[in-house]
């Protein structure tokens, strides 16, 4: 009977050891960081923006302030929220300005991303339009937020 309880608290104990000593480490799940599109709009003024397919980090309202103006020097342009409403030392915002189009009914949209290799890449894609569409040159444009991290945040373009 000795024996056998020996022989049992032996085994629970190299159990217990081989249990601690895995080499298996769980997976780490990269948390989430997602975007939210303030507005999804187009520039009417043939390119005379100066704007050319870029993602610019806005810092504060007052350089939101001189990014309106440029974005309003052909057409005014209205903005659909409200920019005292952002927190800066939070968020990042960002606009996004396509390329210089031929017509209208582009169509701009923003993936979340998860943390990769230290950064965050987030795919900006760009809809062509199907269907009728006035052919007028327009230049699409984004709005969004991205909560700040202290990680790199990088945009690539897929145009579908």
């Amino acid at each position: 009977m000795f024996q056998k309880t020996t022989l049992s608290i032996l085994c629970v104990i190299m159990l217990i050891t081989f249990n601690q000593c895995s080499t298996l480490k769980e997976p780490v799940v990269s948390p989430l960081v997602s975007t939210i599109i303030l507005q999804n709009d187009e520039l009417n003024g043939a390119g005379k923006e100066g704007f050319s397919q870029s993602v610019v980090r806005i810092t504060s309202a007052s350089h939101w302030n001189e990014i309106s103006e440029k974005l309003s020097i052909v057409n005014p342009f209205e903005r659909n929220f409200d920019i005292h409403r952002i927190d800066f030392e939070t968020t990042n915002l960002y606009v996004y300005t396509d390329k210089i189009r031929p017509t209208a009914g582009y169509e701009l949209s923003i993936s979340n991303s998860k943390k990769k290799e230290g950064s965050y890449n987030f795919n900006i894609q760009i809809k062509r339009p199907h269907g009728s569409f006035p052919d007028v040159i327009t230049q699409p444009l984004l709005i969004f937020t991205i909560v700040k991290t202290t990680e790199i945040q990088g945009f690539s373009f897929l145009e579908l």
